[in-house]
């Protein structure tokens, strides 16, 4: 299998199992918001964003070494250090869940009312299931089979939304939506496990696999730094801001964040994450195998192809967001309109900075993202204690995209400096304009009318402009059809045709197309 039909099939995969989660987030999170109101919505963000919290210090980095290393055995053959790296790091991360879960549970008891308690408790029992997938996930990245996530996704998933929402309907409450995750684990530790020993086998007898101290040292110094970079992540990428709302304003302004914030990470995750998501093994594969030019021409694609997706979506946001959550949450939820478009951009820059990240990663420079994560996160805490205390909630957002806008746009800058890959300048700058286009249409179709259908009406019309806009202005060429039409080998029998006619009708366009 060429490496791009290898990047067309797991993207397809991740995208699949990225859209389950954005559907699934998207349809419980309006669920759970009607239900519950906006106080008891903010109780369950809360325990959400702790329990996402305690979990990055759970993962210690460890999932992302594992994805690294697992990524560079498999390349080279070495299943029988996979298998030994794999339970190494289990025994691991059991071990610090222990640990964890304790101090959760202590918290509880000193530093919350005897009403919040029991939600504490029970979310220092979902950090075992948390903790034990994300090092199962990890390794099905590392090994480039992202459609066992997605199969997984589509077993369990359907099963948690009905129990979800008929568990509310019940009056289950805050407590059944925090146990449902733990009646669900077993089952799906199972797939996990079946599909694992289906993965991979030693090719070596049991003990043979042990890893060599220079490997060794490398999994250590690798783990290390993304140990610091995870608990940076908390700060910066892990909505630190619902810490100091907790303390500066109520649970209903947590929940107007968590809305803004969740939403626009949803959004990023269904496309673009999905791209990024498979980025650190498909460059640590060139690394390994010492293809500097392969390395760097994905990394040149990514960027413009991460941007054709990012920029319609942040542009469109900002001109439907009011509609969008008023609609679907409530005019009690409006607050959380107003800094959609600020929480939106940081998601943006977050996803289109991704591939720069995995890039280092891949290359074990990690040293620099540790300088720029450092300095993130005391900005990110000093724009906290200063904006969120005057400005709730439109702090608490600003404050974050300071953050990203700074990390973000030095480690672009460094990777320019060092690694100098091509920069497709011309086509960012052409698909920013398509997008804005893009966008005014939508706009156009709001000032009809704002309501529901109408907001589906104008995602549509923009959605369907955008290609041609593309075109139009030349950020969409031969070569990127030619790479599109890759996409064909993973669609259904019955699709292939239809979209072996849409490239068909788009070449004719390009080749019509002033630039």
């Amino acid at each position: 299998m060429s490496t791009l039909e290898k990047l067309i099939k797991n993207i397809s995969f991740n995208a699949l199992n990225n859209g389950i989660t954005l559907v699934t987030g998207f349809i419980l999170s309006i669920v759970i918001a009607r239900l519950l109101g906006p106080e008891d919505m903010g109780v369950y963000s809360y325990c959400s964003w702790l329990l996402g919290f305690a979990s990055v210090f759970c993962f210690l980095g460890i999932p992302n070494t594992n994805t690294r290393y697992i990524s560079e055995l498999n390349t080279t053959g070495q299943t029988d250090r996979m298998n030994h790296l794999f339970r190494s790091l289990l025994l691991l991360e059991l071990g610090v869940f222990v640990i964890v879960s304790g101090v959760v549970v202590g918290a509880a008891y000193l530093f919350y009312e005897p009403d919040i308690r029991i939600y504490i408790i029970l979310v220092a029992a979902n950090l075992l299931p948390n903790t034990v997938f994300a090092l199962y996930v990890s390794t099905f990245k590392g090994l480039l089979r992202f459609n066992v996530i997605a199969v997984t996704s589509l077993i369990v998933t359907p099963v948690y939304i009905v129990a979800v929402i008929v568990g509310l309907y019940l009056g289950m409450g805050i407590t059944g939506l925090l146990v449902l995750p733990l009646v669900l684990a077993p089952p799906r530790f199972l797939l996990f496990r079946f599909f694992l020993r289906k993965s991979f086998t030693p090719t070596n007898p049991a003990g043979s696999g042990a890893l060599d101290q220079t490997l060794k040292k490398r999994i250590f110094s690798f783990w290390y730094k993304f140990l610091i970079l995870s608990l940076i992540d908390v700060v910066v990428f892990e909505k630190s801001e619902v810490f100091f709302l907790n303390i500066y304003a109520d649970y209903s302004q947590i929940a107007f964040y968590t809305i803004a914030f969740s939403l626009s990470s949803k959004v990023m995750r269904l496309i673009p994450y999905s791209l990024t998501n498979i980025m650190l093994p498909i460059f640590t594969e060139k690394h390994s195998t010492g293809d500097t030019d392969g390395q760097n021409t994905i990394y040149t694609y990514s960027l413009k192809y991460l941007m054709m997706i990012i920029a319609p979506i942040f542009v469109g946001g900002v001109f439907v967001s009011t509609e969008i959550i008023t609609n679907l949450y409530g005019i009690e939820f409006a607050p959380a309109a107003d800094i959609f478009w600020i929480t939106l951009l940081s998601a943006s820059l977050a996803a289109f900075f991704g591939s720069s990240a995995s890039l280092l990663g891949a290359m074990e420079k990690l040293s620099f993202l540790l300088a720029i994560g450092v300095v993130s996160i005391c900005l990110n805490i000093s724009m906290d204690l200063v904006l969120i205390p005057r400005y709730g909630i439109h702090g608490a957002a600003w404050a974050n995209l300071i953050a990203q806008v700074f990390s973000g746009v030095v480690l672009f800058i460094f990777i320019i400096l060092t690694i100098k890959p091509k920069i497709p300048w011309k086509d960012l700058f052409r698909i920013i304009i398509a997008s804005v286009v893009c966008g005014l249409i939508a706009d156009a179709v709001l000032m009809i009318n704002g309501n529901l259908v109408f907001t589906v009406l104008a995602i549509a019309a923009a959605a369907a402009a955008y290609p041609l806009v593309l075109i139009f202005v030349g950020a969409l060429g031969k070569n990127d059809l030619e790479i599109f039409s890759a996409v064909e080998t993973v669609l259904p029998g019955g699709l292939r045709s239809t979209y072996r006619m849409v490239m068909g009708i788009f070449a004719k366009l390009v080749e019509r197309s002033p630039f």
